[in-house]
């Protein structure tokens, strides 16, 4: 009979006499040392790769914030002032898809900026005040330079609050520009109702609108 245990392997025997009766019982006990220090090695060897793991992730972790989420802060970042309408190149090196992504983005806003200079440098030179205006009547970005010449930069407020208007022509604005929020009447019918003209001084300016579509909907209006 054998017994193992994770310490020793036990052998247990019967020896008998001339007539078969037992005459004693024989333990032969041998130590697993090699068993034991191979637990031991596989103890130490596991302990090892989970540390080695652990530091492999730290890594990965540094890797990662170098290689990907310092490229896209910069291309966030880019986006930001583009918005702004600042001329943009973002410096992305690597020739892994966000450098391709980041050489896309700087070409781009390069086009972008162009565009939008070579649009300024069209309404600054047709001689009228020209302000693209939202449905609440809100100026979006910088005015032609005529109507900057006349009444100073636009401000962060509506258009009523920007243009020297009376009591009357500010009320005639913000009902006009009301109505073009709701898309009750059409955009003929509703500027049609707004103001005209406006003295200011010995000048008088005349006013006209012209719809801004995107995606078939009215957004806003150029005056």
């Amino acid at each position: 009979h054998t017994v193992a245990t994770d310490q020793a392997h036990t052998t247990y025997s019967v020896l008998r006499d001339v007539r078969g009766a037992p005459l004693l019982v024989m333990r032969v006990t041998q130590p697993r040392t090699l068993r034991a220090a191979g637990q031991s090695m596989l103890g130490a060897i596991s302990k090892g790769l989970i540390a080695c793991a652990i530091v492999l992730a730290l890594f990965a972790a540094v890797a990662l914030g170098r290689g990907v989420v310092r490229p896209v802060l910069r291309l966030l970042d880019g986006v930001g002032r583009l918005e702004g309408g600042a001329r943009v190149k973002v410096d992305v090196t690597s020739e892994d898809e966000l450098g391709q992504l980041a050489a896309g983005f700087n070409r781009m806003a390069d086009a972008i900026v162009d565009r939008e200079a070579a649009l300024r440098l069209v309404l600054d030179s047709t001689g009228d005040g020209l302000v693209l205006v939202d449905l609440s009547g809100t100026p979006q970005g910088r005015c032609s330079a005529p109507a900057r010449a006349w009444f100073g930069e636009t401000t962060a407020g509506p258009i009523w609050d920007w243009l020297p208007f009376d009591a009357r022509t500010r009320a005639g604005f913000e009902l006009g520009f009301m109505q073009l929020a709701s898309d009750i009447l059409p955009f003929e019918v509703a500027v049609d109702q707004m103001p005209k003209a406006m003295p200011v001084g010995d000048a008088t300016y005349r006013f006209d609108y012209k719809p801004v579509h995107a995606d078939g909907a009215l957004v806003s209006s150029l005056v």
